[in-house]
């Protein structure tokens, strides 16, 4: 996937809370190869009242499908905070902290 696309599907995403259902609107879902994903934009709550922004990714798959999705998120949002990925089909969380 182009980083063009990525940059620009994650922008237009709206921010939700974290902990809150994300509606349709709020969700970027695709299928690309063997591999499908849907990503969501949170902005959590803090006590000093500053403003972070998470990005998620949830992604299935198989494992080199799952790893060439994870590598072109990477190139656009940098290492991810939080991964953890499975060697099997199962679905996995990315997330970037995001200031």
């Amino acid at each position: 996937m182009e980083r063009s696309i990525i940059e620009s599907m994650v922008a237009s995403l709206p921010v939700s809370e974290l902990g809150s259902i994300a509606e349709d609107h709020e969700i970027w879902e695709e299928t690309d190869g063997a591999a499908h994903f849907k990503v969501t934009r949170h902005i959590l709550p803090t006590p000093d009242r500053v403003i972070h922004e998470m990005v998620s990714l949830t992604i299935s798959g198989p494992p080199e499908e799952k790893l060439r999705i994870l590598n072109e998120f990477k190139q656009v949002l940098g290492r991810p905070t939080v991964a953890d990925m499975t060697d099997d089909e199962a679905m996995d969380t990315i997330a970037w902290l995001l200031r």
